[in-house]
């Protein structure tokens, strides 16, 4: 195990005896800083490779998933999953809308796995999908039990797109680069990222009339900032 590999492990086992802990009894005392904890959790989408570790790694193999990897964003998701059933247990939803959608596809995910020629590739896609369950359920749950206003999702967004497209436009037309990663490992994964989050800002800013004029405005110049960044990847399916 060379250097780098041991100060990830380093890291991400600091994070989850100290940082989760501190996080979690700051969430449970002051709800204010379950705002931030989520604007953190949706911020940190665009950083697919930042915090994040393999525990069985095959980097040889060219699939989607090369190993049982977890991330910041689970650790985070994990930290608000204990604040919910700490704080809004009779609330809970625990079994949110649509969630019988993500279950069907896991049992089909799984049988698929059960008759593959190497069950343990497909493993690695089965363990990322009970981490989007999760994920999907933590979030589902902070709005659904009022655990954070729903402007927190939206800051969130906001400022996963602003990350995501100042990267890409520094690598654009600072760094000179033809096609344009951003902070993920292909171009070709930030546009449909970035897509994901134009259409719903777009809408959110233009149909909620408790959003001020301001911050539309920013915000439809963040949709525009986006746009540039998803051009700035040249992938054709994002484009």
């Amino acid at each position: 195990m060379d250097v780098t590999s041991i100060m990830k492990y380093l890291i991400f086992f600091s994070t989850l005896v100290f940082v989760v802990p501190c996080l979690t009894a700051l969430g449970i005392t002051i709800p204010r800083a379950r705002y931030g904890i989520v604007v953190l959790l949706l911020a940190a989408t665009c950083t697919q490779n930042i915090g994040r570790i393999n525990f069985w790694s095959l980097q040889m193999y060219p699939g989607p998933d090369r190993g049982f990897e977890i991330t910041f964003i689970d650790l985070m998701a994990l930290t608000l999953n204990i604040i919910l059933i700490v704080t809004r247990r009779d609330k809970i939803v625990w079994f949110p809308y649509n969630f019988w959608l993500c279950a069907i596809f896991f049992g089909e995910a799984a049988i698929s796995t059960a008759m593959a020629p190497f069950p343990v590739l497909c493993m690695f896609t089965l363990f990322k999908m009970i981490l989007t369950c999760m994920l999907f359920w933590c979030i589902t749950n902070c709005v659904a039990t009022g655990l954070v206003p729903l402007d927190a999702i939206r800051r969130g967004m906001q400022v996963a797109g602003l990350v995501e497209s100042y990267v890409c436009l520094e690598q654009k037309f600072l760094l000179h680069r033809f096609r344009c990663p951003g902070l993920f490992d292909h171009p070709n994964n930030v546009s449909p990222y970035l897509n994901l989050l134009m259409p719903v800002l777009l809408l959110w800013v233009v149909c909620d009339p408790r959003i001020s004029r301001l911050e539309r405005r920013l915000t439809l110049a963040l949709c525009f900032l986006m746009f540039l960044s998803v051009i700035s990847t040249y992938s054709r399916g994002g484009i």
